[in-house]
Parts: structure tokens; C-alpha cells; sequence
């Protein structure tokens, strides 16, 4: 029989993409009343934001018919991390997609991990394998039994029905379950901002589970699912759809194809960061901020340093491209003022060959060579986020400054709960290496939070025995 089970913590984010976006992301046209729903053959795309990760992650998923009654479903999220990639084949009876295989896939970090579940039809048994461990068999119902990547086919099934109150069998590697779904009512959400009518549907899990999910399915288009919200102990997780057009087309029943044929390159989160100065651990009133917003055209960003006060103004800008953790600076602007010292540097990058022409207050303009993989030193910051999200722990980085071209190389040396303005964070704690360094005593420190997107917390700088300063977040926002 089958049996409700309460969420098992500490899974934690190996299993993110699987159960915030793979294991539930499945959009269909449904007719209000057909009993066996005609799907015709899709390509659609997706976004998951997911707390923790400093960038967004794609997904592409295509369903084809194999004849015989059979159909086929497939669900593919890579990025800079690896792949992931599941399949489920089933067959419909009435709202239910009868599953008869499912498979998992994991690539990624040095790491291959595979499952699957094959049930045969007419069969009362599932037989599932995964790596490490022993193949294992269950009973499940032979008619009724649904699998983690097709089942939203049939809560969009039955709420074009009118059902509200929602039972499903689902197999997995490990056994079969039985999901509760409740309607919670009606809400009006904005995508590509026009205001959609959805039906808010919760999963009910048995016990206090920390782990809380909510889908929103829009009537207007053939109860598409335009939203789901996952909520774990490691943070909030969001996915959502390309665009509105992409569910028009689906609802038209026509294949859309994705530029390039693949996950495309997943554009930046904007974030607002401010930042307190403490020199010698006295606060001092110089604020910062730090903006990341999105620049006219495609994948273009700006990324905007300010520090003012009567002691000082320092501007630091970049304007850059994004593909997939790979920014490529067209211009960057630094200016600092204070202490009766005046620095300007104004540098413009070309890639075909790379080259740079920086504009000095002093010297004038120059030209240089660069390396092909320079970035600038706001730009460096965003590339870290990505390589320490993969849980490497080394850095290193080229940057072009005024006339020169530096190397950087950062390195975690440790972990460090910190109490912060925003709360207590778990940081891992950087330090940025130098050699041939002749201050002995000179030592930069940066603690970046998982749970910030990998955002610096704190920065430290020791010049010295007698000089020290720190730069504190005070708030960060998307």
C-alpha cells in the first residue's frame, strides 16, 4: 500500500535542481474536459532562481509522441555546473500519465550519479536501480502509477476538470508515494508584465516537513504551470517560465524552437548591496553600494562601486557582457578622490584582437595587448561567485587596471559563522595570495555567504600593525 512520507532533512541542495525544478516542471495543453488529452510535441524553457546560487539556472524541456500510445518526456538543466538530465515515457489513462520508465541522470563537479525506475505495462511491480546501490522492488498500482517529471501533466488534467482536491502515485528510485495536493484559491501574478489569473495549488506534506511547495496554474493558458515556489531549509527556490509567448505557442500546439537549440546563457540576477566602513574596527560614516542592474541590449550589464562622504568620493563602473559566468568587459571607469590624492582611469576593451585603451588623468591615452581572458576589477567579482559556487577552492584571475595588467589569486582558507545586520550567515572565508609582497604584515581578507549568492560580507584589509580597515554588508536585496 502506498504510504505518505514525510520529508527526510539534509538532503540539502544535491537534490535542489531535481526536486525544486526537474522532479515538478512538466506543462502540457489540456483541454477542460478531454479524457485522454491530445499533447502535441513541444520545446519550452524555463528559469530557476535559487537561493545560494549566485545566477540562474535554464532548463529545456521537449515532449515527443513514439507511437503506440506512448509518449516521452524529457527535462535537461546545465550550466556552468554540470548537467542534469531526466526522462519519463508513459501512456495516458484518463488524467494520468501511466509511467513505464523514468531516468535520472547527474553530471557534474567530478561526479556521475544515475537512476531509474522501469515499470512494465500492465505490470504491478517497479523495479528501480541507482548508483551505489542495491536494485530494490515495490508494488505499485499498474494503472495509476505516475513518476516525478510527468506528474504535473495530471494535476493540470484534473484542475481543467475542476478538481481541487488531488491524490497522485508517484514512483521514484526508492519507492512509491502518495502526494496530497490542496487548492489554496486564486492569484493574480505578472508575467512579462501582464497581470495572469492562476489557480495556487500546495503540496500537503504528512508532519512538520520543512520543506513547503506551492504551483500556480493559469486557466487562460490550458492551466500551463507558471510558477512554482519550493522552500527548503537551505532557502527559497523560484522557477518560472521563458515568457508568456512560449506558453501561447504551446497552447497553439506548436513546437517552439530555442535559439541555438540548446540551454541558452542564463542572464544575471540584479542585486543592490550597501556596506559600511570600519577603519581600525572604529565605524566610520563612509557608506557603499554596490548595484548590478541590466545595460540596453542583450546580456549587457552595469555593475556600479560608490563610497561618499566628507573624506572621500571613490566611483568604480563596469559595463559588460554575460554568457553563462563569462563576462567580457566593454568599458570600465574608476575615480577616487580624497586625502588629498586624485586617481582617474577610464578603459575601453576590444576583443577582435583584445586590446585596451586606457584614458589616464595624467599620462593621456595608451594602448595595450591584453590577455583573452581579462577582466576588469569589478567584473573579477562576479566570476568568483561562480567559481566558488562550484565548490572550488582556488581562484585565479587576470584584470586590467589603468596601464597594467594584474594577477590575482584567491584561495579558501576557511569557514566562519558570522553575525551580521542581516542575520547570522555561514561565510567560507578567502584570501587573496600575493607574491614577492615586501609588507610582510600586509593581508587581505573577504568572507563570502553561500546563502548572499555568494556575495563578499565582509572585506578586511591589513596594510599594516597600526592600519586596518573592513567593509560590513548591511543589507543586500534583489
Amino acid at each position: 500500500m502506498a504510504k505518505s512520507y514525510p520529508h527526510k532533512a539534509g538532503n540539502g541542495r544535491r537534490r535542489l535542481l531535481t526536486s525544486a525544478l526537474l522532479a515538478l516542471l512538466t506543462l502540457a495543453t489540456v483541454p477542460a474536459i478531454a479524457a485522454e488529452p491530445p499533447i502535441t510535441p513541444f520545446q519550452l524553457q524555463y528559469r530557476l532562481k535559487a537561493q545560494g546560487i549566485p545566477f540562474a539556472v535554464t532548463a529545456n524541456r521537449t515532449l515527443k509522441a513514439l507511437g503506440d500510445g506512448q509518449w516521452q518526456m524529457d527535462v535537461v538543466a546545465s550550466n556552468v555546473l554540470g548537467e542534469i538530465r531526466e526522462t519519463s515515457r508513459f501512456v495516458w489513462n484518463g488524467c494520468t500519465p501511466v509511467s513505464r520508465f523514468y531516468g535520472y541522470r547527474r553530471k557534474g563537479l567530478g561526479q556521475l550519479k544515475e537512476a531509474e525506475v522501469r515499470i512494465p505495462a500492465g505490470g504491478a511491480t517497479a523495479t528501480a536501480k541507482r548508483s551505489g546501490k542495491a536494485d530494490r522492488q515495490y508494488p505499485v498500482p499498474a494503472a495509476a502509477v505516475t513518476d516525478k517529471i510527468s506528474l504535473t501533466l495530471a494535476l493540470q488534467c484534473r484542475l481543467a476538470r475542476g478538481e481541487r482536491d488531488l491524490t497522485l502515485h508517484v514512483a521514484d528510485e526508492r519507492e512509491l508515494e502518495s502526494q496530497h495536493y490542496l487548492v489554496e484559491g486564486e492569484e493574480t501574478l505578472s508575467l512579462d508584465g501582464k497581470p495572469v489569473t492562476t489557480v495556487k495549488v500546495r503540496r500537503d506534506r504528512s508532519g512538520n516537513s520543512p520543506r513547503q511547495t506551492w504551483l500556480w496554474f493559469a486557466p487562460e493558458y490550458g492551466y500551463t504551470l507558471v510558477q512554482l515556489v519550493q522552500e527548503n531549509e537551505d532557502g527559497r527556490h523560484v522557477m518560472t517560465p521563458g515568457s508568456a509567448t512560449m506558453m501561447r505557442a504551446a497552447l497553439l500546439a506548436l513546437a517552439l524552437a530555442l535559439p541555438g537549440g540548446a540551454a541558452l546563457a542564463e542572464p544575471l540576477a540584479p542585486f543592490a548591496a550597501e556596506y559600511r566602513i570600519h577603519v581600525n574596527k572604529i565605524p566610520t560614516p563612509i557608506k557603499a553600494t554596490l548595484v548590478l542592474e541590466p545595460a540596453p541590449g542583450e546580456d549587457r550589464y552595469r555593475m556600479l562601486f560608490e563610497a561618499d562622504s566628507f573624506l572621500l568620493t571613490n566611483t568604480e563602473e563596469s559595463w559588460f557582457e554575460w554568457n553563462d559566468c563569462e563576462p567580457r568587459t566593454e568599458r570600465y571607469v574608476h575615480e577616487f578622490q580624497g586625502f588629498g590624492k586624485h586617481r582617474y582611469h577610464h578603459t575601453d576593451f576590444s576583443w577582435s584582437p583584445p586590446r585596451a585603451v586606457n584614458s589616464d588623468s595624467k599620462e593621456g591615452k595608451e594602448s595595450f595587448d591584453i590577455p583573452a581572458d581579462a577582466l576588469d576589477e569589478l567584473t573579477m567579482l562576479l566570476r568568483a561567485r561562480c567559481v566558488f559556487a562550484t565548490g572550488d577552492k582556488e581562484y585565479t584571475a587576470t584584470s586590467v587596471y589603468g596601464d597594467r595588467i594584474r594577477q590575482h589569486h584567491f584561495i579558501v582558507i576557511d569557514r566562519e559563522t558570522l553575525d551580521t545586520p542581516m542575520g547570522e550567515l555561514d561565510t567560507l572565508i578567502v584570501e587573496k595570495r600575493r607574491k614577492g609582497d615586501r609588507k610582510e604584515k600586509r593581508r587581505t581578507l573577504f568572507w563570502v555567504a553561500p546563502a548572499k549568492d555568494y556575495m563578499v560580507v565582509k572585506a578586511r584589509h591589513i596594510e599594516s600593525t597600526l592600519l586596518r580597515g573592513e567593509l560590513i554588508m548591511i543589507d543586500y536585496g534583489n
